[in-house]
């Protein structure tokens, strides 16, 4: 007994596991660190630049 979806939902139902396959295969490879590896390096080429002075402390 095999029953035949109508297109418009196997369609819907298609697209909702291409969806979750993404979104699983995406937090896999976060969890692993490929998908964004800057975030586990230590990022420090550059010195931090020096923080503005207020305008009160501006000697004229």
């Amino acid at each position: 007994m095999k029953t035949k979806l109508p297109p418009l939902l196997s369609d819907l139902l298609a697209a909702l596991a291409m969806v979750g396959l993404t979104l699983l295969s995406g937090a896999a490879l976060a969890q692993i660190g490929w998908l964004n590896p800057a975030d586990h390096e230590q990022i420090s080429a550059a010195p931090a630049p020096d923080q503005p002075k207020p305008e009160s402390s501006i000697q004229p």
